[in-house]
């Protein structure tokens, strides 16, 4: 390989990165343990919830921050994802999203948030789309004895 083949390589890789990054969304994430660590869980069974279920325990702080280019959507849906991977590494079952850092939860205890009240709970800044939560685990509910 000639002196000159590898600047022009090196080139070559760098737009093929960029070319495979644009138009792409990233998310970003973390957690922060506050409680008892449980075995991972799978993380498309991570459950959103806008307030907490009765006997649920909180394990953790979870936040997620998707940028980059993209539609809006694609960006709450790669910051969701992420989400529920950082809960489901804490082995966190379920998620209750904050309106914003330190805000209080809102609604019944155990309710759910579905995918079209999502955008309730995110925050944008500038281009991206935040979102955080208290990764929590609730137990199975016990086995109703059979007659």
């Amino acid at each position: 390989m000639g002196t000159g083949m590898l600047p022009r390589l090196r080139s070559a890789c760098v737009l093929a990165t960029v070319l495979v990054l644009d138009g792409c969304v990233y998310a970003l994430g973390s957690h922060a343990l506050t409680g008892t660590a449980r075995p991972k869980t799978d993380a498309d069974q991570v459950v959103l919830y806008s307030s907490p279920p009765l006997h649920s325990e909180v394990i953790g702080q979870v936040y997620s921050r998707s940028t980059l280019e993209g539609s809006d959507q694609d960006k709450i849906e790669a910051a969701v994802s992420r989400l529920r991977k950082e809960a489901a590494e804490m082995g966190a079952n379920g998620i209750v999203l904050q309106f914003s850092p330190g805000a209080p939860p809102s609604g019944k205890p155990g309710s759910l948030v579905s995918d079209a009240k999502i955008p309730a709970f995110v925050t944008q800044n500038d281009h991206d789309v935040l979102l955080t939560g208290e990764a929590i685990y609730t137990p199975a509910p016990a086995d109703k004895p059979r007659h």
